[in-house]
């Protein structure tokens, strides 16, 4: 009975520290924007205030099936070999397609960059494995769980299960490539290998199929073997441990036939792309517990994906950085049930972890969020919303930029840049002169110079944050600006605190950009109105800026201001490509 006392009680205060730690971390802000009209990007900052000096930065997209956009599985040219985000988004390029947002996918071989577990993209399997995946349909919906992936070959005599794009050891039987691996099996074990030749179609296979192929010819005691255009490679280790696979393999004659099949759960049959993942994070509403990932008790950059109950997809970052300390698994799931998912999954993090956006009237995408490694590290895939390639046929958003919350000191000057979108979001010429007001400072030109806070926003404080060096302009002694969400410092030349401000850009300092759209109706002239207000008259000629925090707002004609807590940096927007 004791024992059970002491077990009870111990439960109890490993619940009351998990209940601590999260009542621990505050949100310090929150910001976003609409990237497209099926897809919203927020990026959060949270602080500890149980802990000075621990912050968590998240960033995540919103996505719901129904629009243009879709949900799409990247890789690079071949299987083989890693690519980082801006590189990969090139291929989309083939396609006539754009990256509006994405992250990184699979789990994957750091020597050779092949992914753990399945590969599916344009319908085609380009490998295999069944483990816990994500996976999307024609329609743009998502799938979540573990697709039952079998592939199966046929030599008349022995049936057996296979791998396919995998990397060959002793261990893992046969193998089968295609020119989706690269050009050459890469082995780096001696092989017997028999080249296959479809009898129809193309050397693909799909999740549920059969595939006749003939041999053509045959390789032993080879490492790394040719991979003829439009042919298949049949490869087992000389020395496997499967000896009767061996046996049955190097008794294939020129002429002879060889059957593979495909087959997968029902409901994963028709995907168009899938990728491999890792352990569930949420399943049925509730947040899982127990991981099977090594690094799962320690802080980490993570990456996840999850379903809401009403289908929509969070595709989730958390950055461990110099500003940010990363999250378990456990805290990564207790998170996304807070997003609202019911079903979660867990994808490669650490280095790995990345999250781009094209930010509207851009053409190029951004680097949102700060990977640990200092720069994008080469991953096996990405998941990409995508959308046709289109022109706008007219402006019809206005776009302000830096995005709102970047955090700035009095004095700093702000160069201020304007885009254009049309109704889908495709960028869009400036029809017109923009013009600048601000209550925070003075604009020459697009240049804003950031005045001084009110003295109600001066205080003291002896919080320990660790200070960004600021732009320049901030008056006598050093000033420096904080990360999001925290602290501005202004010390004297000998290094001693005189005060502490807070310096926003979009909330003590509130920015408004507004076209001056003129037209004569009934003899008078129309045009945008002052701070907050706007003339109302051919509404629909007036050009619309949608305001960052909450999409939904502003109306043409109406001028909106950008109001955000401070997250981000003023280089957030710079093209990624």
């Amino acid at each position: 009975m004791k024992t059970i006392h002491k077990l009870l009680a111990l439960a109890l205060c490993l619940a009351l520290l998990c209940s601590a730690a999260a009542a621990a971390m505050q949100e310090t802000g929150s910001a976003g924007m609409k990237l497209a009209d099926e897809v919203s990007y927020t990026r959060t900052g949270w602080s500890n205030d149980q802990k000075a000096g621990q912050y968590l930065q998240e960033n995540y997209l919103t996505y719901t099936a129904g629009g243009e956009v879709r949900p799409m599985v990247v890789f690079g040219s071949t299987l083989y070999g890693r690519s980082p985000m801006n590189y990969t988004a090139k291929y989309l390029d083939d396609l006539g397609l754009r990256m509006v947002a994405g992250v990184n996918g699979s789990f994957f071989d750091m020597n050779t960059g092949i992914p753990y577990g399945l590969i599916v993209t344009e319908g085609v399997l380009r490998s295999s494995g069944s483990i816990a995946s994500i996976g999307f349909l024609p329609n743009g919906k998502t799938l979540i769980g573990t697709p039952e992936l079998h592939v199966t070959l046929d030599l008349g005599d022995m049936e057996r299960e296979i791998f396919y794009n995998k990397a060959l050891t002793r261990d893992n039987g046969v193998g089968l490539y295609s020119n989706d691996y690269d050009t050459a099996t890469k082995s780096t074990v001696k092989a017997y290998n028999v080249i296959l030749q479809p009898e129809s179609g193309r050397a693909e296979l799909t999740m549920r199929g059969t595939v006749t192929a003939k041999v053509l010819s045959a390789q032993a005691s080879t490492a790394s073997c040719q991979i003829p255009d439009g042919c298949f490679v049949l490869a087992i280790a000389e020395d496997s441990r499967y000896t009767d696979a061996l046996s049955a393999v190097q008794s294939l004659a020129v002429g002879d036939t060889v059957t593979v099949t495909t087959d997968c759960d029902a409901a994963w049959a028709g995907v168009d792309s899938a990728c491999g993942g890792g352990d569930m994070l949420v399943e049925n509403g509730t947040a899982a517990t127990e991981f099977t990932l090594d690094t799962a008790d320690k802080p980490r950059a993570r990456t996840a994906a999850g379903l809401k109950a009403d289908g929509t997809l969070i595709l989730y970052t958390a950055d461990e950085s110099e500003t940010s300390v990363g999250l378990t698994l456990r805290h990564l799931a207790e998170r996304m049930v807070k997003l609202g998912c019911v079903t979660a999954i867990n994808l490669d993090g650490g280095g790995s972890t990345a999250a781009g956006v094209t930010y509207p009237g851009y053409t190029a995408g951004a680097t949102v969020n700060s990977p640990s490694d200092g720069k994008l590290r080469g991953c096996a895939n990405f998941i990409f919303l995508t959308r046709p390639v289109s022109a706008a046929a007219q402006a019809q958003r206005l776009h302000l930029y830096p995005m709102a919350g970047t955090a700035v000191l009095a004095g700093a000057k702000v160069t201020l840049t304007p885009k254009a979108t049309g109704a889908a979001y495709q960028p869009a010429e400036l029809p017109g002169e923009v013009r600048y007001t601000t209550n925070g400072g003075t604009v020459d030109g697009s240049v804003l110079t950031v005045s001084a806070p009110d003295q109600r926003d001066l205080y003291r404080s002896d919080r320990g944050e660790r200070n960004l060096r600021a732009p320049r302009g901030g008056g006598r002694g050093a000033d420096h600006a904080a990360p999001a969400g925290r602290h501005v410092r202004r010390s004297d030349g000998g290094g001693r605190l005189v005060r502490q401000q807070r310096a926003r850009l979009g909330c003590e300092l509130q920015l408004e950009a507004e076209r001056r759209a003129r037209q004569r109706h009934g003899g008078r002239r129309f045009h945008g109105g002052g701070r907050g207000k706007a003339h109302r008259g051919h509404a629909d000629r007036l050009l619309r800026r949608d305001e960052d925090r909450n999409p939904g707002h502003g109306q043409p004609g109406q001028s909106v201001c950008r109001r955000a807590r401070p997250l981000g940096r003023a280089d957030d927007q710079q093209p990624l490509l």
